[in-house]
């Protein structure tokens, strides 16, 4: 199961994608001494057992492409926000070698691909060094599993502080705290006692620093001028009232609407 399907698929942000709270205001720019128009956009994924080996397994098994539990390293008691049930967890970490992007990112926005069966889920979390060279808390980034009968996926609100905030699935650094490095954790949890376990498959993050609006020059319209696509139409306002648990429901899903189009253009 992709998460990026789930998270840009109830989002407005992602507009909810995770469903859950989150803060609706967004910081200013991560740096004011950046005055070019370029776009620094990085990408890291680690997707491999070569890649997963290169991290830190905390009571984690790396094999087959893969991560998933060996011996579990502690327990945790999880309260489910929206079906309000409480359960314990054994649980076990991974921790990806830390990224250095080659500018200070005002965003970072993780993805992974993972297997949840039997009430399992996973937690991903990101870390950062500022451009002024102090190191943040985790912030966790999603609370995920592929069934929603099992652990409800959701974002987490109220995580915002000096270096920045979390706008559903995504960090956002404050003015000046922009991110030079870093890290990404996946907490793997399991129902106590049992031998059931997450498999992560991949994970990853983007981190970018954009121009302010108004910085880039529009080029020149060439022979796509005036081509129109038969795009289809699509109504987000037909969801009106269908999982009111993210963002308000489909009513609110611009983006994914959006995108759908886009993709049932291409086929």
């Amino acid at each position: 199961m992709d998460r990026r399907s789930v998270l840009r698929a109830a989002v407005a942000t992602g507009g909810a994608a995770l469903g859950g709270s989150a803060l609706a205001w967004v910081p200013a720019r991560a740096s004011n001494t950046k005055k070019s128009t370029t776009r620094d956009i990085a990408y890291r994924q680690w997707t491999t057992t070569a890649d997963f080996a290169g991290g830190t397994a905390a009571g984690t098994v790396v094999g087959a492409g893969a991560v998933t539990i060996g011996s579990p390293i502690g327990q945790v008691s999880y309260m489910d926000p929206y079906q309000g049930t409480t359960g314990t967890y054994d649980y076990a970490t991974w921790t990806a070698p830390r990224v250095s992007p080659g500018f200070a990112a005002a965003e970072v926005i993780p993805s992974w691909t993972a297997d949840t069966p039997g009430g399992t889920w996973i937690q991903v979390e990101l870390r950062g060094v500022t451009e002024v060279g102090t190191t943040t808390k985790w912030y966790v980034l999603g609370r995920w599993a592929a069934d929603d009968n099992q652990i409800f996926r959701t974002s987490v609100g109220g995580q915002g502080d000096a270096d920045g905030t979390v706008s559903i699935d995504t960090f956002v650094a404050a003015s000046g705290h922009g991110w030079t490095a870093w890290d990404l954790r996946v907490t793997l949890y399991r129902p106590a006692g049992t031998g059931q376990t997450p498999t992560l498959r991949s994970a990853g993050a983007v981190a970018a620093l954009l121009p302010d609006p108004g910085k880039i020059v529009a080029s020149t319209p060439e022979t796509a001028l005036g081509v129109v696509l038969d795009v289809p139409r699509y109504s987000q306002e037909i969801h009106a009232g269908q999982y009111p648990q993210w963002d308000g429901g489909g009513e609110a899903w611009c983006s994914p609407t959006s995108t759908s189009m886009v993709v049932a253009y291409w086929g």
